[in-house]
Parts: C-alpha cells; sequence; structure tokens
C-alpha cells in the first residue's frame, strides 16, 4: 500500500509517501515551485498536484490508497467535507480514505504522542489546539483579534515598533537598523514613504528573524514583542485547557519556524509562562508533515508503523 502524507501552510507544501509498515518511500516540497506574489488560495491545490506527483515520480508510485492532510484552511466544520472531497478526487481515493486535519494537529502529532496535549503552531501564521485526548479545540480564526499570527504578525509589531519609536512615543530600538539594512536604507523615513506609497514591499515574515535576535540581544522593544506575544498565546492554552475541563497533566508542543534559531527566546517566554502547573513544554522533533503520516498509520499500519515511522523520518531529514 502507498499513503500520502501532507501538511500545507502559506510558506510551503511537504509530501511523504511511505508504506503501512511505516517506511517512507519518499519526500518533496514546492519551495522551489511558489513564487512571492502568486495567490495562495488560487493555487492551493496546484501546489498540493505539483507536489504529490514530485514525490510520486521519485517513489515511483502510480496510485495512493490513502492520504492525510494536515492543512492551513481547516479551520471551520464545513471546510472539512469540501477539503475532502477535493483530495479525493485529486488522489482518486475514496472520501472515508482521506484524513483532514489543521496543519497545527499534524504538528501536535509531530511533538508528541501524548493524548492530552496541546500545541503553539507558528510559522508564517499563528494555530493554537487543545486536545482532552477524546476532542479537540482549535483556535484558528479565534486568533484574529488578540492573538494575533506568526511571523507575519510578529514581523508587523517589528516594524510598528519602529514607526512608533520614529514617531516619539517609544524609546528607540535596534530594530531600526537591522530593517534599513535589510531594505539598503538609511534613514526610515523615505522606507515608510515608499512602503505606504506602494513604492517598496515589505514582506513583514521576513522581519521576524530581525525581532528575534533584537530581543535576544535585549532590545526593550523587541523583548517587549516577544513577552506580549508568549503571554497571548500561553492565556490561549490555557484557556483552552479549562475548555476541555483537563484537570490533569498537559503536554504542550511548541512547533513552527519561529521557534527555531533566536526564536528560542520565545520559546523561553512561554516556557516562563507555565513555571507552575500541570503543563510540560516540548520542542516538536519532528517535521508536522510527519505528524500527518503518523495520524494514517494509527489508523492503517501493521504492526510497529509509528515507531518505524520515526527511525525513517530521521534518516530521511524530516527533524525539526
Amino acid at each position: 500500500m502507498v499513503f500520502l502524507a501532507l501538511d500545507q501552510g502559506r510558506t510551503k507544501t511537504e509530501i511523504v509517501l511511505l508504506n503501512e509498515f511505516g517506511e517512507i518511500l519518499s519526500k518533496a516540497d514546492d519551495r522551489d515551485y511558489r513564487k512571492p506574489d502568486d495567490d495562495f488560495t488560487e493555487k492551493q491545490y496546484t501546489y498540493i498536484e505539483f507536489t504529490a506527483k514530485r514525490a510520486m515520480e521519485l517513489a515511483h508510485a502510480e496510485s495512493i490508497d490513502a492520504v492525510s492532510c494536515a492543512i492551513t484552511d481547516a479551520d471551520w466544520e464545513e471546510e472539512y467535507g469540501m477539503i475532502r472531497e477535493k483530495i479525493a478526487q485529486l488522489f482518486h481515493v475514496p472520501q472515508e480514505k482521506v484524513l483532514i486535519n489543521n496543519d497545527c494537529i499534524g504538528a501536535l502529532r509531530g511533538g508528541t504522542d501524548e493524548k492530552v496535549c496541546a500545541v503553539i503552531c507558528a510559522g508564517t501564521e499563528l494555530n493554537i489546539a487543545v486536545c482532552d485526548g477524546e476532542s479537540q479545540s482549535v483556535y484558528g480564526y479565534y486568533l484574529c483579534g488578540s492573538g494575533g499570527g506568526g511571523a507575519s504578525d510578529l514581523g508587523k509589531r517589528a516594524f510598528g515598533a519602529i514607526v512608533d519609536a520614529e514617531s516619539g512615543i517609544a524609546p528607540p530600538t535596534e530594530l531600526k537598523g537591522a530593517v534599513l539594512k535589510k531594505y539598503g536604507y538609511t534613514e526610515f523615513e523615505p522606507l515608510l514613504h515608499d512602503y505606504t506609497k506602494s513604492l517598496r514591499q515589505i514582506v513583514f515574515k521576513e522581519l521576524c528573524p530581525l525581532l528575534m535576535h533584537a530581543a535576544k540581544a535585549g532590545d526593550r522593544a523587541a523583548k517587549k514583542i516577544v513577552k506580549d506575544r508568549a503571554k497571548c498565546w500561553a492565556a490561549f492554552v490555557k484557556a483552552g485547557k479549562r475548555r476541555q475541563k483537563i484537570k490533569g497533566k498537559m503536554t504542550l508542543v511548541l512547533s513552527g519556524g519561529v521557534f527555531k534559531g533566536d526564536g528560542s527566546v520565545l520559546e523561553r517566554e512561554i516556557r516562563k509562562q507555565f513555571r507552575f502547573g500541570n503543563v510540560a513544554v516540548v520542542a516538536a522533533k519532528y517535521e508536522p508533515v510527519v505528524g500527518a503520516a503518523a495520524l494514517l498509520l494509527e489508523k492503517y499500519g501493521e504492526g510497529s508503523s509509528c515507531a518505524a515511522l520515526k527511525v525513517n523520518a530521521e534518516r530521511c531529514g524530516l527533524t525539526r
């Protein structure tokens, strides 16, 4: 049998083909296929089709028996059925052989086997989920309020901190120099002028690493943003724990590109939010696509296939 596991976010689509014994047959992504000005909603399934074709060619696979999708657009209940139908048509499999989850659930399963668990998945965007072992709360669009987003939102906050400093309502920040250097300006006002007049595009997610580096170096404005986000995101996890009526121990998985590199400063702040209580914070070991694959093997796998999957994932470089 050939299974297809898929993880798709705003930055990339990643696909792994595997068999029922947990052996990885191939892996592929679409990083080199996407273009900066692509409309994600318009090309979402084109990305999937391209990546799947690449993975199937590498594995010399002619058909797919079951699919597991951890996908960014699975937020509302009606979206699950629509996505399942499209995926089933795309891969010519029965709808009952298509598992659909929000991408943060793939990230969650890439971080823990515990049933009572939660995840903060901070990539280009953000999602948070809490599971009690039987049901789950995925926050999705609830995060568009005070929760904000992932790297894109953090980058916007970093840019806003510079604007506030330049206007005189906040202290100077080292973020200014880092952003000016990135875009080749010597003063901030010309950059602000060009941005507001649509003469200069700013991809805010690209400012997130600058924010994390500045926070790690001790910049006050950057540290404030990081601490604020850590407190806010932790509040959603705590609320989910109450919502799911979880009284005992729970594992919290941190996953997504925001936590890589200097993003460890954000991880430390989140850990501080759970110093007391029954929440064990862990960094995800495996990429979300491995979590999506594990969900398939739990349903259709043979023997110790999940354990074999982890061994194969490490061999294939699918660890974080």
